[in-house]
């Protein structure tokens, strides 16, 4: 039996779309000669959906799921409401290139690559497709993960950015911790705890009290660094005069993948400009992933100071956040 990792009251369509691919996988390893055609959705449907396979409670002729979801159903047969959601996913995937109809055995064959030649790649974490997207898409689907944060000093407010990274797991800069650290959501003013921080590598994560909600979605994360050349934006919060703290994104590419004089840290020197209150922000590639943390500027040492000095914006790579503790 095939392990779902998917909720299946909260799971989206691109999740469900994407545990049916990974049971396609695991069936043409595991699957003996002569058993269902790994390729069948509708044998994927009876086998690996239906109540008991799931090990969901049946009693009296009603499927009861957590969350309260409750259907009538038929034999051992999936919901209704789960076969709605099962054909959203599979028309996921044909519009995706995903899933093709192979019309000599009437069954749909799922391709590891489309005809464009996007490979199909999975983020087994939160169960979602990597693949290049716009990055008004991405704004757009990570909103609800990235807030702003402000900390009180002694003559003002300072603001920043932090965002979810693991389970009720935030990550920002170290060096937003000027003093005590609130985090805006849905409204609320709430204080950052359970502080784990590195001021050298200039990284922080915490938590929140356990009564505030949260999205149970988190960003996925790519340790490897990215290459010069390749595309990658921030998230985050500037500190605009005369204006609302307002979420941007700010688009650009690797410029460089330095280290410091000493050799001992590495760093990722990006294209756009960052302000105020981007620190603590995540940088992202096309494939959504995180792969830094919005840091610093360095300025470039000028003989004539009538030349404005240029600046680099610097990213610290995700990596520093795992060091510092548990997710």
């Amino acid at each position: 039996m095939t392990h779902i990792s998917i909720n299946l009251n909260d799971a989206s369509t691109e999740q469900y779309a994407a545990q049916i691919l990974l049971i396609v996988r695991e069936n043409a390893e595991t699957r003996p000669a002569g058993d269902y055609y790994p390729g069948c959705l509708e044998s994927i449907l009876q086998f690996e959906f239906s109540p008991s396979a799931l090990g969901l409670d049946v009693r009296g002729g009603v499927l009861r799921q957590s969350g309260g979801a409750v259907s009538s159903y038929g034999g051992d047969r999936p919901p209704d409401w789960l076969r709605q959601k099962f054909g959203e996913a599979v028309n996921w995937l044909r519009q995706r290139g995903y899933l093709v109809r192979d019309h000599s055995q009437s069954n749909d064959q799922f391709v590891e690559a489309t005809s464009e030649g996007r490979r199909v790649e999975i983020d087994t974490l939160t169960m979602k497709f990597l693949i290049p997207r716009n990055w008004t898409e991405w704004h757009r689907q990570y909103s609800g993960l990235v807030f702003h944060t402000s900390t009180e000093l002694a003559t003002k407010m300072a603001s920043g950015t932090a965002f979810l990274f693991g389970h009720r797991r935030f990550g920002t800069c170290a060096h937003n911790f000027q003093g005590p650290l609130v985090v805006y959501i849905c409204g609320q003013e709430v204080e950052a705890i359970d502080v784990i921080k590195n001021d050298i590598s200039d990284v922080a994560s915490f938590t929140i009290p356990e009564p505030v909600a949260l999205p149970s979605e988190t960003l996925p994360v790519s340790t490897t660094l990215p290459e010069p050349g390749s595309e990658v934006a921030a998230m985050g919060f500037p500190a605009v005069p005369l204006r609302q703290p307002t979420l941007g994104i700010y688009i650009g590419s690797v410029e460089a993948v330095p280290t410091d004089y000493s050799g001992a840290s590495q760093f990722i020197q990006v294209s756009f400009q960052t302000a105020g209150g981007n620190s603590g922000g995540p940088v992202f590639d096309q494939l959504g992933r995180i792969v830094g943390i919005v840091s610093e500027k360095t300025f470039e040492q000028v003989v004539d100071h009538r030349v404005a000095a240029r600046a680099f914006s610097q990213v610290t790579p995700i990596a520093r956040l795992f060091e510092i503790g548990p997710v």
